[in-house]
């Protein structure tokens, strides 16, 4: 049986949210019998699928195709199944791969806490005192290495006997332990510190929920034990262990497969770490050092384009964005926009032009991320449309009445979010972001002004007007409402109007109802919709300025859509001039109409038997 796709959900709180249950979730399809080919890998944080062109898809979900060979290692004895969701996580398993030492050559064992205290309950001791040992648990170890004793539930000795000694270690030496149970939602699933015997007594108690690295029982040297902290803590080794971990628990069997520095790397770790555990961005800058010393030289430093999706991240919450835009896609979208890369400064960017497909092969190139086509709009309207409303990105700046529709839209950082955005991790940056965020609701105002001073106004019924995005194609809308309608179907009643802004700029659902359709969300309306009520004829009008005329394949999408309508249906292609017309002649259906607005008395009849009205559907 070979595997052809995974689909990797990243959130355990989705799939069985109605029934609070935390639960890793992965969908695989295998073929039995099927020859070695490639695996596409798909993930997403949602769970809400739909289906569009014939391809199941989710929001935010990102894609890879990798051979086979890369997901089942063929010298793998125990066949285990290896995803990396992305190219940045590849490039995660890529750079660790410099390190290529087991536990067993090292000399080192690691093993769960001995001492189960539930099973030696009559020992287990409150306070120390003569005759007892430290009983070491989680909750003794944090940030700042080992609190004990410690007041709480859990007891911090226990009694040596013969029934319990044999559970205790000796005190001697440096351990290090990890927490055995971390969630994926935690900033770390590994947690390592350092035990260095220095509570006076001859054994030492390590309690089941801690993992503890030693040599036949024994402590580690001192410089071995901090490198090995140093390296379990890194960044690197985090998101490595995300990868192949899938649920709470940090099995010792899960550190024996990770692959470790050389004793001698170890121990200079060690000895760069100058006798406590450092901070994170130190830990990392030193395993970053040494996988270069190595040569592994990847083209994404996934460490590094973390640490900028972050701080892009903090940005976006900063400067008050809903939570649905705190998340990775809009923090990528704004580094985007910023041209900043992982190797960058937040003091060094750029304001180009970005479309949203340029924004999302920016994603792939310099992040390693890589969504789905079918998920531009998501981008669209669920980062940009809300980083537009807050002012912090321009619409087509260069060209503002340019069409939605046009494949040269394109979003610029606004002049102001750029210039705060420069003073980010400088002296400056609390300062001009307050002041920032007190003028922000005035520049949101103020573009919001001026992007509907654009606007396209057209009366729709008597008292009634409504304004489309600007552009050619709702100039041809506005056209075809006040100059063919009069003349082809006088008195008419404006049934809908498309806009390629909101999707539906009018629309009169309830009068369509009578009309006998219903319009469904997933169906694809024709620009305007008019009801000529003298004749019971709906005018089914597609306004083509770059793309879609009525041709065969349309008249068939739309002879379904209103199907059930109760008036006849007439079919009309809608061009602003005879040169744009002249590129789709040979698309357009027979039995439809043409009307080209720059000679608004004419128009156009192709075949049939009649001129100008419904035919029978047979």
């Amino acid at each position: 049986m070979m595997i052809k796709r995974f689909h990797v959900f990243e959130s355990r709180t989705h799939a069985f949210k109605d029934d609070e249950v935390l639960q890793e979730n992965i969908i695989f399809h295998a073929v039995k019998g099927s020859a070695l080919g490639t695996v596409r890998i798909t993930s997403s944080y949602s769970v809400e699928f739909s289906k569009e062109y014939g391809e199941m898809i989710v929001e935010d979900m990102t894609q890879r195709t990798v051979p086979y060979t890369s997901v089942v290692k063929p010298d793998d004895p125990e066949q285990f199944i290896h995803i990396a969701t992305t190219d940045f996580e590849q490039h995660v398993v890529d750079r660790i791969s410099v390190f290529n030492y087991t536990l067993e050559d090292l000399g080192i064992e690691v093993s769960t806490g001995p001492l189960v205290d539930f099973r030696l309950k009559e020992h287990l001791r409150q306070k120390p005192g003569p005759g007892t040992a430290p009983l070491l648990y989680p909750a003794h170890f944090d940030a700042d290495g080992l609190t004990w004793p410690k007041s709480g539930k859990k007891p911090n000795a226990i009694n040596i006997t013969p029934d319990s000694e044999k559970w205790l270690w000796s005190n001697n030496g440096h351990y290090v332990v990890t927490k055995r149970f971390t969630a994926k939602e935690e900033r770390r699933r590994i947690v390592a510190a350092i035990y260095d015997s220095s509570l006076p007594a001859r054994k030492v108690g390590f309690e089941n929920h801690l993992n503890v690295f030693h040599r036949q029982k024994q402590g580690l040297s001192k410089e071995i034990a901090l490198g090995l902290a140093v390296y379990l803590n890194c960044t690197l080794v985090d998101k490595y262990f995300r990868q192949f971990n899938g649920h709470t628990q940090v099995n010792s069997a899960d550190l024996r497969t990770i692959h470790y520095p050389s004793l001698e790397t170890l121990a200079k770790f060690g000895s760069l770490a100058k006798g406590k555990i450092p901070l994170q961005k130190d830990i990392d800058y030193l395993i970053n050092q040494e996988v270069s010393r190595m040569g592994k030289k990847s083209m994404l430093d996934p460490i590094q384009a973390q640490q900028k999706i972050n701080e892009a991240l903090n940005l976006l919450i900063n400067f008050g964005l809903p939570r649905g835009q705190q998340n990775e896609r809009s923090a990528l979208t704004l580094l985007a926009i910023l041209n900043l890369k992982p190797d960058g400064s937040w003091q060094e960017l750029e304001q180009p032009l970005m479309g949203i497909t340029p924004i999302m092969e920016f994603c792939r190139a310099f992040y390693g991320k890589e969504y789905a086509p079918n998920t531009r709009e998501t981008f669209r309207r669920q980062t940009m449309h809300q980083f537009v409303e807050a002012g912090i990105a321009l619409y087509n700046p260069d060209e503002p009445d340019r069409p939605v529709n046009s494949p040269k839209a394109c979003y610029q950082i606004s002049p102001e979010t750029f210039a705060v955005i420069l003073t980010y991790g400088t002296d400056q940056w609390d300062q001009t972001l307050s002041s920032y965020l007190e003028e922000r609701e005035t520049l949101a105002q103020l573009y919001e002004m001026q992007r509907k001073m654009q606007m396209i106004p057209v009366e729709v019924e008597e008292d009634y007007e409504i304004a489309l995005t600007p552009g050619t194609h709702s100039k041809l809308i506005k056209d075809i409402i006040v100059e063919f309608a009069p003349r082809y179907a006088p008195g008419s009643e404006v049934i809908y109007v498309g806009d390629t802004g909101s999707k539906i700029g009018y629309l009169q659902q309830s009068r369509l109802l009578e009309l006998g359709v219903e319009v469904d969300e997933h169906g694809k309306m024709p620009d305007v919709v008019l009801y000529y009520q003298e004749k019971n004829w709906l005018f089914l009008i597609e306004a083509v300025t770059t793309h879609g005329p009525v041709d065969s394949k349309r008249h068939r999408e739309l002879s379904t859509l209103f199907a059930k309508a109760i008036p006849g249906l007439v079919y009309v292609t809608a061009f602003p001039d005879r040169t744009t017309m002249g590129k789709y002649i040979t698309e357009i259906s027979w039995e439809t109409e043409v009307w080209v607005a720059e000679t608004p008395t004419h128009i156009i009849h192709f075949d049939g038997n009649r001129f100008l009205g419904p035919y029978e559907t047979s």
